[in-house]
């Protein structure tokens, strides 16, 4: 049978999505060797995944007058027109963009509904005409993959879905994050970016659900608990996005207020690095207050990190009990009593060793349960059963 996917996500590796649709189809090319694969997508790609002759990745080429709208066109008319042209009998589309109108079969990934359960990543009206665009293209689609149980529920809740139209299959960390153990290594990278042997890792952006702001006050009340003035707070991702929006808050006037703006080490740490800071870090944090299902900290936690995470359902699905969870603050909480929970965490973990040790040793073994093996495996299994007799 031959499928169609939606690879525009390639051009961005780095990226939730990009890591999905580049880990799902290097997955798919090791385990299906009935299926064939077209991966069509409208922007330049710098590096394909390895994948066998069964894979064929082509860039269409599509004409509009703004970025946005060449977007739309893609998703609505250029892919599934070149999917039906070519012959395929399932389209694929790994990310919340299907096509409404189409005559092949869709199945579409869904990894979140923020833009639903979360009134302020609707900013304009054109936005939100796009999202009840392509929702609508997933209530058409015969199949959605819910990246968890928590998105499955919401997908119900918002998208109106039937729960027999959803089905739940997870996501893993990629291969390249494993412990990270050689000295030398872990002292080229940390010396790379002026850090330290103690610090707190936080990766993972920076929208005002990530609770970042949240993250600075409790480090800042952590380090005064302990009196350790070298300890460091490491935030991961591209500080030009600080203050660009009123989704992006920028928390450093608030680092500066609290008198710890120069314990912060705030950089774009790229992937080839990540391993080895998430290996030698005292402990990571993933402070988010809503999530899909909680990549990240099971990146961290495939390094052999000690992890603390809120206590939002789709973050503890993915780290199960292997996590120091803290509860999120209600709505309105004063400042004071909304970071103690986070505080607490961090003071609990950084000043017991064993305690690091048993999270770290908890943490690898949570990871086990997730592969790109077994994500691809019932992903290729989905496809077969849908697509039936079509070749």
């Amino acid at each position: 049978m031959r499928i169609a996917i939606n690879g525009d996500a390639l051009a961005d590796p780095q990226t939730g999505t990009g890591r999905y649709v580049t880990q799902l189809i290097t997955a798919l090319g090791q385990i299906d060797g009935v299926n064939e694969y077209r991966i069509l997508h409208y922007r330049p790609v710098l590096a394909y995944p390895q994948a066998p002759s069964s894979f064929h990745f082509e860039q269409i080429p599509v004409a509009a007058p703004s970025d946005r709208i060449r977007k739309v066109r893609w998703e609505q008319r250029t892919f599934p027109e070149i999917a039906r042209k070519q012959d395929a009998k399932l389209l694929f589309v790994p990310h919340f963009a299907p096509p409404v109108l189409n005559a092949i079969p869709v199945v579409t990934t869904v990894h979140d509904v923020i833009p639903f359960a979360l009134p302020d990543y609707r900013p304009n009206s054109a936005l939100w005409a796009y999202f009840q665009l392509v929702a609508q293209g997933a209530r058409r689609a015969v199949m959605i993959i819910a990246v968890s149980e928590h998105t499955k529920s919401e997908i119900i809740r918002y998208l109106n879905v039937s729960a027999e139209r959803i089905m739940v299959i997870h996501q893993a960390p990629a291969p390249f994050f494993r412990p990270v153990t050689d000295p030398a290594k872990i002292r080229q990278v940390t010396r790379h970016y002026g850090i330290g042997e103690r610090y707190v890792l936080y990766v993972g952006g920076f929208d005002v659900r990530k609770q970042v702001p949240l993250l600075v006050t409790a480090f800042a009340s952590a380090a005064h608990r302990l009196g350790d003035p070298q300890l460091q707070l490491v935030i991961s991702g591209n500080k030009s996005q600080l203050g660009s929006d009123p989704l992006f808050p920028d928390w450093r006037p608030l680092a500066r207020t609290l008198g710890i703006e120069g314990r912060i080490v705030l950089d774009a740490i790229p992937d080839a690095d990540l391993a080895t800071l998430y290996s030698a870090a005292t402990v990571c944090v993933y402070p988010s207050s809503y999530e899909g299902f909680g990549l990240p900290p099971l990146e961290a936690m495939a390094c052999g990190a000690p992890v603390i995470t809120s206590d939002h359902p789709a973050v503890l699905e993915a780290v199960g009990d292997a996590s120091l969870p803290f509860r999120l603050p209600a709505a309105h909480e004063p400042i004071s009593l909304a970071t103690r929970p986070l505080a607490d965490a961090l003071t609990r973990v950084l000043q017991d060793a064993q305690l690091r040790a048993d999270m770290r040793e908890r943490s690898l073994a949570r990871v086990r349960t997730f592969s790109w093996a077994q994500t691809a495996g019932e992903t290729s299994g989905l496809f077969s059963e849908l697509g039936g007799n079509r070749h």
